[in-house]
């Protein structure tokens, strides 16, 4: 839960990350021996969960749909049971959820919504309507005479 909330938070910026030997890290290193307030294990700030989902680059109607679609999708759903209580083995996974078994780490679950990493997770059926829309979107070649 902690690694989990460490990504909710970083959701919103954009960085990268670079390994630094622990030699060169003294100011981290008495930083880190200084003590912090503990917070319960699974309590993750409903405030950070909401200013993550407000923030999202889409429409209130289109953040809607996809909850909605989220919680009325099977593979969702498990997948945030797992996110929960944990992953069980890859061979005890349903055949539709081990595909998403080798990313598993990268899942995070906030509110009523899934993100892979940083991004949301579309659940199936609306990716096919994304599909779809952009197939009709696009006119294809036009042959010029």
């Amino acid at each position: 839960m902690r690694v989990q909330r460490f990504r909710l938070k970083m959701m919103k910026f954009c960085y990268s990350i670079r390994y630094t030997p622990g030699e060169k890290l003294l100011i981290a290193d008495a930083l880190s021996r200084a003590p912090c307030p503990r917070r319960d294990a699974g309590e993750i700030d409903e405030l950070d969960i909401s200013e993550m989902i407000e923030d999202l680059p889409m429409s209130e109607t289109r953040r809607r749909q996809l909850q909605f679609s989220t919680l009325n999708d099977a593979v969702c759903q498990q997948i945030k049971r797992y996110i929960q209580y944990g992953w069980p083995e890859y061979k005890e996974c349903p055949q539709f959820v081990k595909n998403f078994y080798t990313f598993k780490e990268s899942l995070t679950g906030a509110g009523d919504l899934l993100f892979y990493i940083n991004r949301v997770f579309i659940p199936l059926l609306e990716r096919q309507q994304v599909s779809e829309g952009y197939t009709r979107g696009t006119s294809g070649r036009i042959k010029m005479s």
